[in-house]
Parts: structure tokens; C-alpha cells; sequence
């Protein structure tokens, strides 16, 4: 049972429904065998700054950011990791002495998510380019991608975005198109990410990819969508359908998680044991 020697771990976001987070936690605590508790805990935007206040105030041992919060954070800590400060977006706070520090381990997540996928020298289309194509556009720079092209509703919502890592990775051209161009550039992608939360449950019948999109693609192509809940989401079963490779987000949530849990608690956890305690959301 808890007591006052327990620490406290959490999460904080808008909505919280769809989080496997704790689950994942509560399994790495106990495979450590460490005295802590780790809680989602809704924060609407409004309350953001109240969250951070009260990881001051109560000393919170470590804390998760996710949608939309990953930059509204930035101006409330004291200090970025490198990696964070490039990326522009926050998922982890942890403690550096009395200073709170914004980390990125999303870029972990998805390293370990993209594993053995084309990536080096190829074309690489990016649906969304919120907080999270921010790490995976900083992860296909540091790989080598010869294109990286962000499909977004909205113009000039990755302007900052792509000046940034333009800036940062100079042999990646990274560029913007509106999504009713998507079919010009599907068939040469050599990899899609979906970095939007179309098809996250309860939703999981929608998709950001038409069918028709989908067939689109090229037979060497690969999908993978950060969306994990549910497993397999519909984009993930239209490209597996397909027979193209495909993946959903939870090797990134399991390896993401483990990089920040290191980072609160210096404990090295097996990602074998994260990816366990999500055996029975898989699919």
C-alpha cells in the first residue's frame, strides 16, 4: 500500500480515455520493485499551468506529457534537454536537481518503431505536424531521409516545422502540401506516418487514408501510425490488407515509456516487459 515514502509519476493530457500509460508504469514499478504510483491525470489547457505548479509544489518524481500540451509546457520549466530543445516538444518532465526539465523520449519511441524500415535516402510523407511530427521529423533527419513531405489541412501549419529541422538536418528537404494533394505524393513515399489522432479509440472505424489512398501506394511501401488504441487501427489493417508492412503505436508508447521511466527512476527495464503489459491490447 502506498505510504509517505511512495513517489508519485503521471500523466498529464486532453482527454485521457484512450491512455495505456498507467497500465505500462504500474508494470515497470513492480518488475523494479520500486514504491511509486504513476496516475493519469485530465488536465484540460486551461489547467495546464496549475499542473506544473503542483509538480513544484508536491515534488511529483517525474511527469508524462501528451496531446495537446507537448509545447504549451515549454515556457512553465526551467530548463530543455538538447534533444528537446531541437524537437520543440515536450513528453517527459524530470527532475535536474531543483530544476524541472522538459525531455523528448518520443524520439526513442519512434526510433525503435521505424526500425528496419526504409527511411535512409528515400521519401518519407508525414500526415499531421503537431507535437509528434516534431519527433519523428527530427528522427528522419538524424536517419538520413532524402525527403520529408508534412500533409496538412491547415497552410502553413508546418512552417515552423519545416524552417526548424531545414535548419537542423540540411541534407533532408523538408517541405508542406495540403492534404487534398496527398495522392500526388503517395505513390513515391517510401514510408507514411500518421501523426494525427484520426482513428484513435473510440473512433478506431475512422482512418486518414481513404482505401483508395491506400492502394496508392507503392508495394515496397511501409505505413506506421502512432495511434496504439486501438492495436490495429483501420489505416493499419487497410496497409496490412494491402499486404504492405504496417505497424501501429505501441512499440513507440512501450519504448518511449521505458526511456522516461529511466530517466525518473534510473531502473532499466526489459522493453520485453512493457510490450507485456499491453499483450492483451495488441492485435
Amino acid at each position: 500500500m502506498p505510504d509517505a515514502h511512495t513517489f508519485l509519476l503521471g500523466l498529464i493530457g486532453h482527454p485521457l480515455g484512450h491512455t495505456l500509460s498507467p497500465r505500462l508504469h504500474r508494470s515497470a514499478l513492480a518488475h523494479a520493485g520500486l514504491d511509486g504510483v504513476y496516475l493519469a491525470l485530465p488536465t484540460p489547457s486551461e489547467r495546464v499551468e496549475d499542473a506544473v505548479r503542483a509538480v513544484r509544489a508536491w515534488r511529483i518524481r517525474g511527469l508524462n506529457v501528451t496531446l495537446p500540451h507537448k509545447e504549451a509546457v515549454i515556457p512553465l520549466l526551467d530548463d530543455l534537454t538538447s534533444r528537446a530543445r531541437r524537437v520543440g516538444a515536450v513528453n517527459t518532465l524530470f527532475w535536474d536537481g531543483d530544476r524541472l526539465v522538459g525531455d523528448n523520449t518520443d524520439t526513442a519511441g519512434f526510433e525503435a518503431l521505424i526500425e528496419g524500415l526504409p527511411v535512409a535516402g528515400r521519401k518519407v510523407l508525414v500526415l499531421g505536424a503537431g507535437g509528434s511530427a516534431r519527433a519523428v521529423a527530427d528522427v528522419l533527419g538524424e536517419q538520413g531521409a532524402r525527403e520529408v513531405v508534412f500533409a496538412v489541412r491547415r497552410e502553413g501549419a508546418s512552417r515552423d516545422l519545416v524552417e526548424s529541422f531545414a535548419r537542423a538536418f540540411g541534407a533532408t528537404c523538408y517541405r508542406e502540401i495540403p492534404w487534398e494533394a496527398l495522392a500526388e505524393h503517395l505513390g513515391e513515399a517510401a514510408l507514411v506516418v500518421n501523426t494525427t489522432p484520426v482513428g484513435m479509440y473510440p473512433d478506431g472505424d475512422r482512418s486518414p487514408l481513404s482505401p483508395e489512398q491506400v492502394d496508392l501506394l507503392g508495394a515496397g511501401s511501409a505505413v506506421v501510425d502512432l495511434v496504439y488504441r486501438p492495436a490495429a487501427t483501420r489505416l493499419v489493417q487497410d496497409a496490412r490488407a494491402r499486404g504492405l508492412t504496417a505497424r501501429s503505436g505501441l512499440v513507440m508508447l512501450a519504448a518511449q515509456a521505458s526511456a522516461a521511466f529511466e530517466r525518473w527512476t534510473g531502473a532499466r527495464v526489459p522493453l520485453e516487459v512493457w510490450l507485456g503489459a499491453l499483450d492483451e491490447t495488441r492485435g
